[in-house]
């Protein structure tokens, strides 16, 4: 990841995040897919409506809560990628539309094919998303905070919301790949 990844604008304290052009560094890297695109600005969506206290899960109110537990990192991230497993498992053996993210074409794009069996019953090439990131406080084991969602996509803005932190002043967070205020389009 480069510098220019990811920015804190002085000005606004809001973290822009440059998911326009392909930015893994491995060779025959591609950009991200429209799909992959929208389910990145869903997710910066959801993490500005959780700062401004519009969901069920405030940042401050679980990590102040969790930032006692000496072994937060590794023990909270261990029980998020357990729980992320079995939730996969299980939407393998009985996918519904609603355990996939926002935007429809995650679904769509999963369950592609003429006589509306899925291409791909194993789910490969999807991981199961902390709708609300371990890192900012979202429950690591809650079903409800789970969704299926693109692996490429899903670790590309897991690591950039890595560098998202209240306490050093981010108050929001932006996609230049993002439409502004209008994921809800993608749904």
């Amino acid at each position: 990841m480069s510098d220019n990844d990811n920015e804190l604008n002085p000005d606004t304290s809001v973290l822009v995040i440059n998911c326009c052009a392909p930015t893994p560094k491995t060779k025959g890297s591609k950009p991200h897919s429209r799909c992959e695109r929208a389910q990145i600005c869903v997710k910066i969506e959801e993490l500005n409506q959780q700062m401004k206290g519009g969901s069920d899960w405030t940042v401050q109110r679980y990590k102040k809560s969790v930032r006692k537990v000496k072994f937060y990192d590794r023990s909270v991230r261990g029980m998020g990628n357990g729980a992320a497993r079995k939730y996969k498992r299980a939407v393998t053996k009985n996918p519904k539309e609603e355990n996939f993210a926002r935007p429809g074409c995650t679904y769509t794009d999963w369950k592609k094919s003429k006589d509306g069996k899925s291409t791909n019953p194993t789910l490969k090439g999807m991981s199961a998303d902390h709708r609300h990131e371990i890192q900012l406080g979202g429950c690591p084991v809650s079903p409800s905070n789970l969704k299926m969602m693109s692996s490429r996509a899903n670790e590309w803005i897991g690591g950039r919301f890595s560098k998202f932190d209240p306490e050093k002043g981010h108050k929001s967070a932006k996609g230049e790949c993002c439409p502004a205020g209008k994921a809800s389009q993608f749904r």
